[in-house]
């Protein structure tokens, strides 16, 4: 077994853990940016800001399923030892559960910034639009699929070195 592939597994449990945090945070203060869209817009402003609550309350459970789903990553060892076939196999629907709902809520994000761009904002008086909550958005969501699927990569390379280990103990 390499001890440093099982280092940087350990990291990406981490990580993964982390990711979701932040997933979940994003998700609580998106909307504080376009307040001022729903205080003191017009009415199409005023539609926006309602229909982008759509927007947050994806973000949201996208975020708080993937921490719940990265917090069992700690029942099967992951963050301490080589997963074994249930870990392995858990890491994969995890993934998969991510990048699906990930890329849903990537869609939505960026339908929404179009939007967004389109607004007249002369009705608002020194309002300075800014796309800095969609990019960030579209920048977490990457990472985290992308930490996920890579999490996944190494318990899969950890279990098989292992296996292959045990096997050639054996022989």
């Amino acid at each position: 077994m390499n001890k440093f592939s099982l280092k940087i597994q350990i990291v990406f449990t981490y990580l993964t853990i982390l990711a979701a945090v932040f997933n979940c945070l994003l998700g609580l203060g998106f909307m504080t940016d376009f307040y001022t869209l729903f205080m003191n817009g017009n009415d199409e402003m005023y539609n926006f800001f309602k229909e982008l609550q759509t927007v947050n309350t994806a973000l949201f459970s996208f975020g708080l399923t993937f921490l719940v789903m990265s917090l069992f990553l700690l029942t099967f060892d992951i963050n301490k030892k080589t997963a074994g076939i249930f870990g392995v196999s858990y890491t994969l629907i995890a993934a998969i559960i991510n990048i699906i709902r990930g890329a849903s809520v990537l869609s939505s994000n960026l339908a929404f910034r179009t939007r967004y761009e389109k607004l007249d904002y002369s009705a608002i008086e020194g309002y300075a639009p800014s796309t800095a909550p969609f990019e960030m958005i579209s920048a977490l969501l990457i990472i985290s699929m992308m930490i996920i699927v890579l999490l996944f990569s190494l318990t899969l390379i950890n279990y098989l070195l292992d296996r292959k280990e045990g096997l050639n103990e054996k022989s």
